[in-house]
């Protein structure tokens, strides 16, 4: 299943997030969407992954997050997941 279009990266990430948060209480359906965002956030390296799960709001948090919402949305692009 490939993942909904999303306007923005920031709405992909917290639907990851939210996704993630649930994820023992997830329908068969939310669960394969999961999947299918979890192959997506794979491809990025480890510290951007963390970035992406980090609240911390660092200047070098926020650099690094900010590096892992460009590559992440480069990647959404690709597989026609990102709107625009």
């Amino acid at each position: 299943m490939k993942p909904q279009a999303y306007s923005s990266v920031t709405a992909f990430v917290a639907h990851w997030r939210a996704l993630e948060t649930a994820d023992a209480q997830l329908h068969d359906d939310d669960r394969t969407l999961l999947a299918a965002m979890r192959d997506v956030i794979a491809m990025l390296r480890p510290d951007e992954r963390a970035a992406l799960e980090s609240d911390a709001n660092t200047g070098a948090a926020a650099r690094h997050r900010e590096r892992a919402h460009a590559n992440l949305a480069r990647e959404l692009r690709t597989r026609g997941i990102l709107a625009g």
